[in-house]
């Protein structure tokens, strides 16, 4: 799998449409408790997470 990730300012409303059939947001604890996860997820956070992007 790859993954291009692109963190910036949100200041409209994401809309799902044509394939997409939802949008949701998520913290690394909250994704943990997901049905089924993504180990690319996983990647991402502990990448942002090592660059302090995020907590």
């Amino acid at each position: 799998m790859e993954q291009d990730c692109f963190l910036y300012e949100l200041h409209e409303n994401i809309m799902p449409n044509n394939e997409i059939g939802a949008v949701c947001f998520f913290d690394s604890y909250s994704y943990e408790q997901e049905p089924a996860q993504v180990i690319g997820v996983f990647e991402v956070f502990k990448r942002l997470k090592a660059d302090g992007l995020i907590i």
